[in-house]
């Protein structure tokens, strides 16, 4: 799964709320999950791997304000 970090904070600020994310849907699927933060798969230097997993990203939730039509 991929992450949108929202807001200005950094991933230090963040990663309590992301393991906690991560452990929620562990429970959920029944199975190990992978949260991987978008904005470090932009910033990538392997350019197949990026294009890879973020021209198969689907979107499974995002807010009304996220949404682009």
């Amino acid at each position: 799964m991929i992450v949108r970090l929202g807001g200005s904070g950094s991933l230090d600020q963040t990663f309590d709320p992301l393991t906690q994310t991560t452990l929620e849907l562990q429970s959920i699927f029944d199975r190990d999950v992978d949260l991987l933060v978008k904005a470090a798969i932009e910033r990538s230097q392997n350019w197949l791997r990026r294009k890879n997993i973020l021209e198969s990203a689907q979107t499974i939730y995002a807010t009304r304000s996220r949404i682009s039509h």
